[in-house]
């Protein structure tokens, strides 16, 4: 199930998050496939972002843990950057 969601305000992305860790990148504008990207995430899924420039995804796990992770990716390549 989806536990977050990210609509970036200056670009086309639209970012689910889910419980398992995937994180799922639409282009709502699309005609084609929403789907732009698909990435997972190591670790308990906490929140996601998208740079202002659009160019990068965040996501952090952490929660109610001490230690917090951060992951980026770049959108350009669709990989960990």
């Amino acid at each position: 199930s989806i536990i977050n969601m990210f609509l970036s305000t200056d670009g086309p992305w639209l970012v689910t998050a889910s419980e398992n860790g995937i994180i799922r990148v639409w282009d709502p504008n699309s005609v084609g496939p929403m789907l732009a990207g698909e990435f997972r995430h190591e670790g308990v899924l906490d929140d996601v972002a998208i740079s202002p420039d659009g160019l990068y995804l965040v996501t952090s796990d952490g929660g109610m843990r001490t230690s917090y992770s951060l992951q980026v990716w770049d959108l350009r390549f669709r990989r960990a950057g």
